[in-house]
């Protein structure tokens, strides 16, 4: 599935009218179970070792296997996403496109004996968010709590759009361009099916 999505965005990115405004939102079915790799992406993994699922009674060789497949996915999505990013800096694109690499869950892959999302544990509810642009600051962390809600308000701040009053999600484009230390908000909330979760920000955080 991931090398067929991957395929379709590039096609996208190889048509010869792209030089007016375009927004692409790339949705790799992985990682994510039943982890189905080809024989490519295994022999890749076969050898990795990765640490052990945090207090956790599932058989080690069970925990390590489904890891490297786990990892044998995320390679695969990354190679995937450098084709894109390749193809941009081709054809000068790049230099100005928001690029931004998230999920909408995390994986508990063993941790304290769960798998899947469905646990109100950091593994779960827990993603990544990387953005790069221009003018963004380079080299920066944001300790404070955000959420990928916050891609809509940000995305629309960049195309000048006026976001809906009822909008939860805060713009990160002042942070993003080094123009505010951290987004100026004190927790966020997330959820899936029974829980119900909210992380806030460390003391000081938000100034």
């Amino acid at each position: 599935q991931d090398n067929w999505i991957g395929r379709i965005a590039l096609d996208f990115l190889q048509q010869p009218n792209l030089s007016s405004p375009w927004f692409l939102q790339v949705n790799y079915a992985g990682p994510h179970p039943p982890l189905d790799v080809t024989e490519r992406m295994k022999t890749s993994v076969q050898d990795r070792q990765f640490a052990a699922a945090a207090n956790s009674t599932i058989e080690a060789d069970s925990q390590l296997w489904m890891r490297r497949l786990y990892g044998a996915q995320i390679e695969n999505i990354d190679q995937w996403t450098g084709k894109l990013v390749d193809h941009l800096a081709s054809t000068s694109e790049l230099e100005r496109t928001i690029v931004c690499v998230s999920s909408d869950h995390g994986e508990m892959l063993g941790d304290h004996t769960v798998l899947g999302k469905e646990s109100p544990f950091q593994g779960s509810v827990g993603v990544p968010l990387v953005c790069s642009g221009p003018g963004f600051r380079k080299g920066l962390t944001v300790d404070a709590p955000v959420t990928i809600l916050d891609l809509a308000a940000t995305f629309m701040h960049y195309g000048r759009a006026t976001p809906a009053r009822d909008m939860a999600a805060v713009s990160l484009h002042d942070v993003l361009q080094g123009d505010a230390p951290l987004p100026r908000r004190t927790h966020v909330l997330s959820g899936f099916g029974y829980f119900r979760t909210v992380t806030r920000a460390a003391v000081g955080a938000n100034g």
